[in-house]
């Protein structure tokens, strides 16, 4: 199932493209390195949103606590009301060009659970703002600013659980690679050359078999077999709204048979097992709750209709594409969620 940010994306195919740093747009239907990372990143993101909504906070520069004015039933036991069940805490420290933020998820008890560092390479690195910290809201697209980056994904025994590097690989700043790795495999690379003439898009998959105990409570591995192959992206400035979308073999394929291809070897077979530990990891944050108002979904489902309406009838297909734009937007600040069960 594709996740709900990524089924707006491919709806609004149709009506344009989205742009990346410089040189030629890029095809909407490409998942953005912020989309990568959002399929396990979510979850931890709902989760945090969630606490605001079901708890109590406490707050200070650099930390974030959350208690109940109730019990609450948390890692199969009682904690009184009062008791902190939960809290994040964020470091920053500046070292020459380095900047590195570091955020501590803390479950019930106050029991460390997850760890994230992002170490970011250039010119006047400043810390995030409460607002960016306490939602932990990181981007991982290079920045022009920035040389590199490399961004952890840790367990309570600083055990890597995933790892993302992001580089330039030239001064000009026109050519970037990115490095996903599971378990400190590398599984993915995605590699952008922006050129006069045309834009490409290189992604790289890779097997890798890695194993996950985490005692007594949670043990995965998996054994993905292949040689080492390539999808292509071309984006002619002659026919920027025609992009080529080349298999391993360079053989041309539609955009939704690559966008297929795509989700079953990036997504599947890589960032879902990452998914699978950040769930994993989430039971040692206390239970919440989404709370909707039956107002707010008849208002939602009202506008999907009229939309649809306009698809239907070849109406006001502009405003469509602003409607589904601003969808979009809702998704990536977190005010929209896709709470539906896996399938």
């Amino acid at each position: 199932m594709y996740s709900l940010n990524r089924l707006l994306l491919i709806i609004v195919i149709f009506a344009n493209v989205s742009s990346f740093a410089n040189g030629l747009p890029l095809p909407a239907a490409l998942y953005t390195i912020d989309d990568l990372v959002s399929e396990f990143r979510s979850p931890l993101k709902t989760k945090i949103e969630d606490l605001k909504k079901n708890y109590r906070a406490r707050t200070s520069n650099n930390l974030v606590e959350y208690s109940s004015h109730e019990k609450v039933n948390c890692l199969f036991r009682d904690w009184e009301a009062d008791s902190v069940l939960t809290r994040i805490e964020y470091f920053f420290r500046a070292k020459g060009k380095e900047g590195l933020d570091v955020f501590r998820y803390h479950g019930c008890g106050e029991t460390l659970n997850l760890v994230e560092r992002f170490l970011r390479v250039g010119p006047n690195q400043t810390a995030l703002s409460f607002n960016e910290f306490s939602r932990a809201k990181l981007s991982f697209k290079l920045k022009k600013e920035w040389e590199r980056y490399f961004y952890q994904l840790q367990n309570d025994k600083g055990e890597n659980l995933f790892t993302l590097s992001g580089r330039w690989l030239n001064e000009a700043k026109n050519s970037a690679l990115y490095s996903f790795s599971i378990r400190d495999q590398e599984f993915l690379s995605v590699h952008y050359q922006f050129l006069p003439e045309e834009t490409r898009v290189t992604y790289t998959f890779k097997g890798y078999d890695y194993k996950y105990n985490y005692a007594p409570y949670f043990n995965s591995a998996e054994t993905i077999n292949h040689n080492t192959f390539s999808f292509k992206v071309l984006i002619k400035k002659s026919a920027p709204n025609n992009p080529m979308y080349l298999s391993s073999r360079e053989t041309l394929l539609s955009q939704n048979t690559f966008v297929q291809y795509f989700s079953f070897w990036a997504i599947t077979r890589g960032l879902g097992f990452v998914k699978t530990f950040v769930n994993f990891h989430l039971y040692w944050f206390p239970p919440t709750e989404f709370v909707n108002t039956g107002g707010q979904t008849q208002r939602f489902i009202n506008e999907l209709r009229l939309n649809l309406n306009r698809i239907l009838n070849s109406t006001n297909i502009n405003l469509v594409e602003v409607y589904f734009r601003k969808l979009i937007e809702a998704v990536e600040n977190g005010l929209i969620t896709d709470r539906r069960p896996i399938e």
